[in-house]
């Protein structure tokens, strides 16, 4: 996993991208690296950072996902959307919700597929769901 965290940090390399898939495959234990990777200047780091997280799928994703829905960019948008649905926490919701209302048609399609995939439940323990508010 050094290695290919090395690539990904190397700016100069065009397709660091690419190091972002690859530590998809370490799974669990490249998450912090994941997170971090959400706010990369590459648009296409955050991007594959935010589908990875999803192919992950662990909860402890989805605040840094809920802030990727407000992305400039909306193709992270998208891509936060839909890992967010794949995770499936309903913690979610709520954020997705107002990312909906605030967002083009094309990323609109990608929350609302999230959305279907979030199970409806009773309140967070303390009552709150993840927003940006």
């Amino acid at each position: 996993m050094e290695r290919t965290i090395l690539e990904l940090k190397n700016k100069k390399n065009p397709d660091r991208w690419k190091s972002i898939i690859a530590l998809g495959e370490f799974g669990e234990p490249a998450i912090e690296y994941l997170h971090h990777s959400l706010n990369d200047d590459d648009k296409w780091v955050r991007y594959f950072a935010a589908d990875t997280l999803g192919n992950i799928g662990h909860s402890s994703s989805v605040e840094h996902l809920v802030e990727k829905l407000f992305d400039e960019d909306q193709d992270v948008r998208w891509a936060s959307a839909s890992a967010l649905g794949r995770i499936g926490d309903p913690r979610a919701a709520h954020a997705l919700q107002q990312a909906y209302n605030s967002d083009n048609a094309f990323v609109k399609v990608f929350i609302e597929e999230a959305l279907d995939k979030i199970p409806v439940h009773e309140p967070h323990a303390d009552g709150k769901a993840l927003s940006m508010q």
